[in-house]
């Protein structure tokens, strides 16, 4: 049998050694004047160290081509589906594509929203999609972005403009946060219905360009040619 020797007690440190820094201590109390905790500075690279630091990103569409749903394509249909008389210009011509007006009416006039309603139903329930769709607002850095993508792979610089109503108004009212689910209620109210989306889905890219739709530049066309004539003329 092995003799273990005995384990010496702990002594406590003699009174000339120096008492051992306390880690959580604050400056203050440990003798700095500046009274703030005492901190490790962060290893270089870590993410507190480039906290205030800016950053920039871009954005980059999934696909080559973008869908965007715009109330103002889908007014002149609705006000004609729901029998209510555009409002008026100044030229004394209706203004079909006065959205304000329309979401007005929608608002005040409850017999009015819920025929809209079983309209919109009856659309959405043939709207076969599974799972979520991410739109985005429509915002000129992601128009920029689409357009550098598309001359990269050296095509027109196009998008899709939703034409059919009924899909345009379901999509702007059935969106929340950046998603679409197809479960999702319908929300008839102004922040929703004055919003413009887009998304790269091909689910819905293949809906819009199945039906009714516009094929739009990204890009505004060039001047016309008599423009550059005027100038030239005065240059003279």
């Amino acid at each position: 049998m092995t003799n273990t020797p005995p384990i010496p007690p702990s002594t406590p440190p003699s009174p000339s050694s120096p008492p051992r820094p306390n880690p959580f201590a604050s400056a203050s109390s440990s003798g700095s004047s500046g009274g703030s905790p005492l901190r490790p500075s962060p290893p270089p690279g870590s993410l507190f160290s480039r906290l205030g630091a800016r950053a920039s990103y871009d954005y980059m569409p999934m696909h080559d081509m973008l869908v965007m749903f715009d109330m103002r394509d889908a007014a002149p249909a609705l006000y004609e589906l729901l029998n209510v008389p555009p409002p008026v210009k100044e030229d004394g011509t209706s203004d079909v594509s006065d959205v304000r007006a329309l979401i007005t009416m929608l608002e005040k006039e409850k017999p009015l929203a819920t025929a809209l309603r079983t309209h919109l139903d009856q659309y959405w329930a043939n709207f076969d999609i599974v799972g979520a769709i991410h739109v985005y607002d429509w915002r000129e850095e992601v128009k920029q972005a689409a357009t550098n993508r598309l001359n990269a792979v050296k095509q027109r610089p196009n998008f899709i403009r939703a034409a059919d109503p009924m899909l345009i108004v379901n999509i702007l009212a059935r969106s929340r946060s950046y998603l679409l689910i197809h479960g999702a209620a319908l929300a008839l109210d102004r922040p929703f219905l004055e919003r413009i989306v887009m998304t790269d889905d091909p689910r819905v890219l293949a809906a819009v360009t199945g039906g009714q739709h516009i094929v739009d530049s990204l890009v505004p066309p060039p001047p016309p040619d008599d423009v550059f004539e005027d100038f030239d003329e005065d240059d003279k």
